[in-house]
Order: structure tokens, then sequence, then C-alpha cells
């Protein structure tokens, strides 16, 4: 976080996209690829926090980006890079898997911002995809009806423009 202190497990203790081991999880999936046939890959937790990342590739990259520090940036830059962040690394995998297995299918994950992390730019998002996941479907925890989850199943396959896919963990 931006004082330094590391995120509490599933809080937020998730890997840095734009970190090293953002490279190693991309080179990772092409190595599978290139050894086992996959028809299908869904890529699930992909999720970047509000409060966002300040490790030091993060901030170097920001740096790169906007001319400035990290935590000089506005609340929508930083906003903005946390997402191109998402979207570049969802377009790794694809480019990855694509590079050893482009017939494997290719879901990447969006979803909906309830749990406080923050979602992608669904429009940049599906270029990097063949198939989009909303994970577990977020609603039949918070409330709302199977019929709104269905609307917004649908919503999202209107705004992808490709297949979609819903999970739900029981």
């Amino acid at each position: 976080d931006s004082s330094g202190n590391t995120y509490p497990f599933y809080q937020g203790h998730l890997i840095c996209l734009n970190s090293p081991y953002g490279k190693y999880y991309t080179d990772l999936i092409r190595e599978a690829l290139a050894r086992y046939p996959v028809d299908y890959m869904y890529v699930e937790g992909i999720y970047v926090r509000p409060q966002g990342c300040y490790c030091t590739t993060c901030q170097d990259k920001f740096k790169a980006a906007y001319g400035k520090d990290l935590d000089q940036a506005s609340t929508e830059e930083r906003l903005r890079f946390w997402t191109d962040s998402l979207s570049d690394f969802m377009a790794g995998v694809k480019a990855a898997a694509d590079s050893v297995s482009p017939e494997t299918v290719v879901v990447g994950t969006s979803y909906r911002n309830k749990w406080g992390l923050i979602g992608c730019d669904l429009e940049t998002f599906v270029k990097s995809t063949d198939m989009v996941g909303q994970e577990n479907q977020w609603g039949f925890d918070d409330g709302r009806t199977f019929h709104e989850v269905g609307l917004d199943m649908l919503q999202l396959k209107a705004r992808a423009k490709k297949p979609i896919v819903g999970t739900w963990w029981a």
C-alpha cells in the first residue's frame, strides 16, 4: 500500500499484475499450453484493490506512463493506471496462450465491484479474451434476485459482444 505495508491475505494479498510474478504467470501459461492440449482456459482472480499497489514495479511503470510519482497522482489517474494494468495483464495472458496454442479458448474474468476490487474496462479487456466470464455472477449472496443476476449477464453479453460464461461457487 502507499505506506509500504502489505495487505492481509485475501484482502488484497494478491499478485501484483505488473510485477515480475505477473510475467512468470504468463510464462507458466505458455509452458503448460505448449505441453498439454487445452480446449478452454479460465483465468480467474485477476484483481486490483481500489487502494492499488505501490510496489517498486508499479511506481516505476506509473512514472514512465504519467511523468510523475504514483503518490502524487489524482484518484482518477490511479484508477485508470490500475484498470489499464488489469487489461494489460489479460493481453499478456492471451498473447502467451495464442503463441503456442491459438486453438485454446481464453476466458478472462470480469466482475462487479462488490468486494472493493477494481473491475476491468470491459471494452479494452474483451480484446484480449475469446469469452468473458463473470465470476460468481456476483449477486446470489448480496440480496439480488436470480432475475437481476440474469439481466446482469445479458448486459455483459451485449457489452462484450462475445460469448459469456458465469461461475457460481456453491
